[in-house]
């Protein structure tokens, strides 16, 4: 109730009182997390992590070290505690408990999502004429049945942007900003055509919008701590936030004079993409109301598409900048899939065997099916996921009326969240391994799991019906970035310099 009742004097308070309020707000509850800390009763017996500073909590000492901390806590109290985090107490359930929090009926994981990062922020105000369920609709209905068409043009367009980037020899300082244009430029070019790609400045809106939010994701300690003042801050901010309204308007102008131009010429390659789909299926005339429908989609799909895939590229690649044995591996199979996939199709009569083939060529029109073939590449970035996700996370509110009551005993108020171990689900599922689980190993799941396959042992991905459903698209960039890198360039980290590439020779 204090929690509330602080946040509403937030929202509500003129500009110059807001700085008293946040600190009597804090007074408030510092005190009474304090009171409730010392007279506080058990509402069932789920072992409790001491802390010793009030709503601060255990919040540092897991920021530290979070997997050193999520195994400490594991080792001494089991798959399911509590801990005093993120301003709240929250509840952790481990391997044997997962399944339920993400299956529950009551347990949201986008309303724990939106506590950290709302960006419907972003897009409120707007007009949008299209069906709530229209960004889902897109990738179950149009982009994961035709990842035939869109994956290849992702590849060719991470062919072309790292050759044109990074020249014959080049040493990158930071290698982030690097992967994440490359995702942007095969992500527009994917979802959106060639076109808009080639001959429009919707990359590097993009660009501008990874750049501005970045740090958004990354919360100092004010912002975890007193959640009700980080949901305040979105709220306020975020539509006032002047990067990303002058990125909306830019966006505008591009969708306003595509959808134009597709209108009265048509699609200009006849190739299948977002805005065809909308055109087909909700957008059928050149109006306001539509641009700004379309805007909104095309932002989302930036989210969607670029935000949640960078940070996994990059550190998939930096992986492999300390294992270059595995390299070689990767490369060695690479040549090997595509000579298999070439063999196969000239044995069906798709390709004739008299003909010389463009390697390169045939291997970013043929991506589905190769990609399909390199079951190390797919292995190592399952691992990587799997070796790599190792403290806390999706976390789930409950957001029924009443509490809920796990199989473990723990008592789930409304309101409350669930975290998930993610150090109990990836290094404690019964295996067969050679090597423990605690040890990083690139090739473990050659004879089984796709990195697409969630389950209750790998959970990167979700699980059950809330799994994510752009998880094919996804991988498949991720694929396209190491493949594409991979085939063209050696790699070297040369320390504080950053990492030297190097045009390699067919």
């Amino acid at each position: 109730m204090l929690d509330y009742y602080a946040r509403q004097l937030l929202e509500q308070a003129a500009a110059k009182d807001r700085q008293w309020l946040i600190g009597s707000s804090a007074a408030i509850l510092l005190a009474s997390a304090a009171l409730w800390s010392l007279t506080g009763s058990k509402k069932d017996n789920i072992p409790f992590v001491p802390y010793t500073w009030p709503i601060i909590g255990s919040t540092v000492e897991y920021n530290k070290d979070k997997k050193a901390f999520t195994k400490k806590c594991h080792d001494k109290y089991g798959p399911v505690f509590r801990a005093h985090l993120f301003g709240r107490t929250v509840t952790v359930v481990g391997l044997d408990h997962a399944a339920e929090v993400f299956t529950h009926p009551s347990m949201s994981f986008n309303t724990s999502q939106e506590k950290k990062f709302q960006a419907l922020h972003f897009f409120k105000g707007y007009a949008y004429t299209m069906p709530k369920s229209s960004v889902m609709d897109a990738i179950v209905k149009e982009l994961n049945p035709k990842l035939k068409e869109y994956t290849p043009r992702s590849l060719a367009r991470l062919n072309t942007f790292f050759i044109e980037r990074l020249g014959d020899e080049k040493v990158v300082k930071d290698v982030s900003p690097l992967i994440a244009e490359s995702v942007a430029a095969a992500a527009v070019s994917a979802f959106f055509g060639d076109d808009v790609c080639q001959k429009t400045p919707l990359v590097g809106v993009f660009m501008q919008m990874f750049g501005c939010l970045a740090d958004e994701f990354q919360l100092n300690l004010l912002h975890q701590v007193l959640p009700w003042y980080h949901e305040a801050y979105m709220k306020y901010y975020y539509p006032r936030m002047k990067a990303m309204k002058q990125s909306r308007e830019a966006i505008r102008a591009i969708v306003d004079q595509e959808l134009k131009k597709r209108f009265e010429h048509g699609h200009p390659d006849g190739q299948r993409d977002f805005f065809q789909w909308a055109m087909d299926t909700h957008i059928k005339e050149h109006t306001a109301d539509n641009v700004e429908t379309l805007t909104t989609f095309v932002e989302i799909f930036f989210f969607v598409g670029v935000m949640t895939t960078v940070a996994t590229a990059v550190g998939l690649l930096q992986g492999l900048l300390k294992r270059s044995p595995v390299v070689g591996l990767l490369r060695q199979e690479q040549e090997q899939a595509i000579a298999d996939e070439m063999a196969e199709q000239q044995c069906v009569g798709k390709i004739d065997a008299a003909d010389e083939q463009d390697t390169d060529a045939f291997l970013a029109k043929n991506a589905v099916y190769i990609y399909r073939r390199l079951v190390k590449l797919d292995s190592m970035m399952r691992e990587g996921l799997r070796f790599g996700a190792s403290d806390l996370g999706h976390a789930h509110t409950n957001t029924g009326d009443a509490p809920v009551v796990l199989r473990s005993g723990a008592v789930i108020q409304p309101g409350e969240e669930v975290y998930i171990s993610l150090f109990d689900v990836h290094y404690n599922y019964a295996n067969k391994d050679e090597k423990p689980l605690n040890e990083f190993d690139p090739f473990r799941h050659v004879h089984g799991n796709t990195v697409t396959k969630v389950g209750e042992d790998f959970v990167t991905f979700g699980l059950g019906k809330h799994a994510c459903p752009g998880r094919w698209f996804a991988t498949h960039q991720i694929k396209g970035v190491l493949t594409s890198v991979l085939r063209h360039y050696d790699i070297a980290d040369k320390g504080d310099d950053g990492v030297l590439f190097t045009r390699r020779t067919q």
